[in-house]
This record gives C-alpha cells, structure tokens and sequence, in this order.
C-alpha cells in the first residue's frame, strides 16, 4: 500500500511538473565541429547529465547508421530517420547547459549537403520539431524517476539511521538509570565509609588511651 501511494504520488509530481512547464523546440544556429549549422534546440527541464547521455545515445542508435562520440558530439553517419524520408542523412547532437542551470540538447540534421531548417524544409522541421519536444519531455521524465528513486534510497537509509539513533538513546537512557543507581548506592557506601571512619577513628582513640593507662600502670608495679 506504501510502494502504491508513493507511485501516486511520483506520479502527480511528474504531471504537475509539466503542466507547468512547456517543453519547446526552436531553430537556432549553432556551432559543431565540422561548422556553424542550422539546428533544432530542445530544453530539458530538470535533466539529469547521465539520464540524458543515456536517452541521447539511445535515440541516435535507433535511427541506424554508424554512431560515434567526438569531443562531445554525438553523430550518426549514414542514418535513417522516417520524419526525414527515405534517404539517408547524418546527424549531429550536443548536450550544454544553458544559463538557468537547465539541459538542453542541440541537434543538426545534414540531409545530404544540405542542412534541415525552417525555411528550406517547413514541414520536416515542424514535425522533426514535435519528435524532439517528445523526446525532451521522456528525458526530463526518466531524469525525475532517477531523481525520485535517489531520494527514496536516502530516506530509506535516512530511516535506517533514525532507528540506530532511536535504538541508541534507548541504551543511553537504561545507561543513565544504571549510572544513577550505581551513584546512589556509591553515595551510600560513602556514607557508610564516612560512619566507619569515625567509629574506627574512636576506636584507635580508645584502643590509645588504654595502651597509656596500661603503661602507667606498667611504671607503678614495684618490686619489694
């Protein structure tokens, strides 16, 4: 019933994350290694680094072709895409941050000498656009079920800890009612030690004066 509500509830924090947020991919020119090119930008809120690395590589293999990383870059060479028609293409990915902390994944379709944008290429751009929003919102969703499963080990281990703490100042307390019973009988004996003292005090005392009285009576003892 626990694993159930706590499903529940993931499951409402997702929704109501992303009836907040809208995920939107847009045209920009950006640089990769081989020049400046048209590209499809998508955010990625709430991206985790590696979820996203993990779904970027995913995604690019399933579309064929040779995939290689290099300096950060992703590429598949001659790859397939449906949205793009039949012919093969190369693709080109990055993973940056942009200035809100955010993820964002930069990609730039060449179509065979030439790029994929807006203006050439409404209708694939519209539509490659919508596959890239989708995508970018399975990340941000599989980057928060990481996320969520993180926080459950550490409450789970947080838990753990609160029982050790719980079952360690149980100890203590039987500690102090031991400590506190040994001091009051401690304090007893005192006492008792304190009363023996004294008596054995006046005791030497009077064992003292009957030596004296004896050796007094020792001098007085006369031979006739």
């Amino acid at each position: 019933m626990n694993s159930l509500f706590s499903l529940l509830i993931c499951l409402f924090i997702i929704n109501f994350s992303f009836s907040q947020v809208e995920i939107k991919a847009y045209e920009e020119q950006h640089t990769f290694l081989n020049g400046t090119r048209s590209s499809i930008a998508v955010d990625i809120p709430f991206g985790d680094a590696q979820v996203v690395e993990k779904q970027l590589k995913k995604e690019l293999k399933s579309w064929s072709g040779s995939f290689y990383i290099n300096r950060g870059e992703y590429t598949i060479v001659q790859g397939k895409h449906s949205t793009l028609g039949t012919n093969t293409i190369n693709v080109y990915a990055k993973i940056l941050s942009n200035s809100d902390g955010n993820l964002k994944i930069v990609f730039a379709f060449d179509l065979g000498g030439i790029f994929l944008s807006s203006n050439e290429h409404a209708a694939q751009f519209k539509n490659m656009c919508k596959e890239l929003e989708d995508f970018a919102k399975d990340c941000s969703v599989k980057s928060l079920e990481n996320k969520i499963i993180n926080e459950k080990e550490k409450l789970s281990n947080t838990r753990k800890n609160l029982k050790m703490l719980e079952k360690e100042k149980e100890k203590l307390i039987l500690d102090i009612q031991q400590y506190k019973t040994f001091i009051v009988n401690a304090e007893k004996n005192l006492e008792n030690n304190i009363r023996n003292q004294t008596k054995t005090f006046e005791s030497i005392q009077h064992i003292e004066v009957n030596i004296d009285e004896l050796e007094t009576k020792k001098k007085k003892v006369k031979r006739y």
